[in-house]
């Protein structure tokens, strides 16, 4: 009888354990899906609270999003693949028309190579598209670079989808302000 009621009592245990470890997953999962929510809407995401911050216009989030899923690097490389091209040029194109927008370009990378290299690798691929961005017009002053190497994943490093999430370039919008209205003259 004793041996019955143990094994009923390990089993609960288990039943309740192996609960409260899915539905951690399912919540490390919905976080990590907000945290790339937030980065595509040009977002600030807040590690502490795990909310997203936007203060980004609806037009500058479609643009950042185009260019958040589409911006591509040759392999180990800072060279900015040409098929990322023309939605890097509509994001230069929304920041000429509107100076009052400012960005920081954070370079990510997945887990294989070094960590030093990785860090190394992201910030010269944020710094790769700046270059492309001002070579396109837009004022120098308005981007602002990091890169984070491998330290911030929204993915699982462990499969090869994962990887190719955290091998990002994210867009945070640091400052929007309104145009000063003119003042007549008197």
């Amino acid at each position: 009888m004793a041996s019955s009621n143990k094994k009923k009592l390990i089993i609960g245990i288990s039943l309740v354990l192996g609960g409260l470890i899915i539905y951690g997953i399912i919540k490390a999962i919905k976080r990590a899906k907000s945290r790339k929510e937030c980065e595509q809407k040009g977002g600030k995401w807040d590690k502490k609270t795990k909310t997203c911050i936007i203060n980004t216009p609806k037009p500058l989030q479609d643009v950042i999003a185009k260019v958040y899923s589409n911006l591509t690097f040759v392999t180990n490389s800072s060279t900015i693949k040409s098929s990322s091209f023309p939605f890097l040029k509509e994001m230069a194109t929304y920041l000429k028309a509107n100076p009052e927008v400012s960005l920081k370009i954070t370079g990510h990378t997945d887990n294989v190579g070094n960590d030093a290299y990785n860090l190394d690798l992201s910030k010269k691929r944020a710094d790769s598209v700046k270059n492309y961005l001002v070579g396109e017009g837009v004022g120098e002053i308005a981007l602002a670079t990091d890169g984070k190497g491998e330290s911030e994943p929204i993915a699982d490093n462990n499969t090869a989808e994962g990887r190719a999430l955290n091998r990002r370039v994210v867009f945070e919008v640091t400052k929007v302000e309104e145009e000063p209205q003119a003042q007549p003259q008197v």
